[in-house]
């Protein structure tokens, strides 16, 4: 047991450090297009109006896909704890693989999800600035 809170006290941070500097960047480029807009419509930019639907809708995908990530993260981390606790056992082995598998698998997912929308932010953005 303290070889899993030893892990998890090492790779949670590791997660949410990289985590947090992509999102910052996915705000401001995203505040930056809204604000461009804003003022070529004539709007006061940077006024405390609420959000709007899409800057929820954002903020809602980027909290999904950071808790996915997360928690395959925590299920590759099990996965591997399982594996090293094996003791030779062929069904435990078994079972700690798939979960690797499906945790590697899973992440590469969360990955490519995050990296097609910031991309589809960051042309957003290019498209609105002009």
């Amino acid at each position: 047991m303290r070889r899993i809170t030893t892990y998890l006290s090492v790779i949670i941070p590791m997660f949410f450090v990289s985590i947090f500097p992509a999102l910052a960047q996915i705000s401001s480029t995203v505040k930056g297009g809204l604000d461009a807009t804003a003022t070529a419509s004539g709007y006061k930019s940077g006024t405390s109006t609420p959000p709007g639907l899409e800057v929820i809708a954002g903020r809602i995908i980027t909290v999904v896909i950071g808790l996915t990530g997360l928690i395959f993260i925590v299920i590759t981390v099990y996965a591997g704890t399982l594996y090293l606790t094996a003791f030779g056992d062929e069904t435990k082995i078994k079972k700690a693989k798939g979960m690797l598998i499906q945790g590697v698998i899973g992440i590469v997912i969360i990955i490519a999800a995050y990296a097609i929308s910031s991309f589809v932010l960051t042309q957003l953005n290019a498209a609105t600035t002009g």
